[in-house]
């Protein structure tokens, strides 16, 4: 094969790995970065919805207590209307 022709085809496979490598090296670092945007997004999402729930128990059992402490209700005396 003349050197015209291995030059080309030389320049074109260095080219084509140095493409593969740095796509490679991006993919996973991209890869490596949503992961943990998506993992702090569900953290965050976690966290909140978790809240929300703790609030809402937390309002029902003082909604309870209030309701317990009431004396018509804990009165044995008392009957339904």
């Amino acid at each position: 094969m003349k050197f015209s022709v291995k030059l080309p085809i030389l320049l074109l496979s260095i080219t084509i790995g140095v493409v593969a490598i740095v796509s490679f090296v991006v993919y996973t670092l991209s890869h490596k970065a949503l992961e943990k945007q998506i993992h702090h997004k569900m953290q965050s999402y976690a966290a909140g919805t978790l809240d929300t729930i703790d609030r809402t128990l937390f309002e029902r059992i003082a909604d309870m207590k209030v309701l317990a402490s009431d004396s018509i209700i804990s009165s044995p005396e008392s009957t339904p209307s």
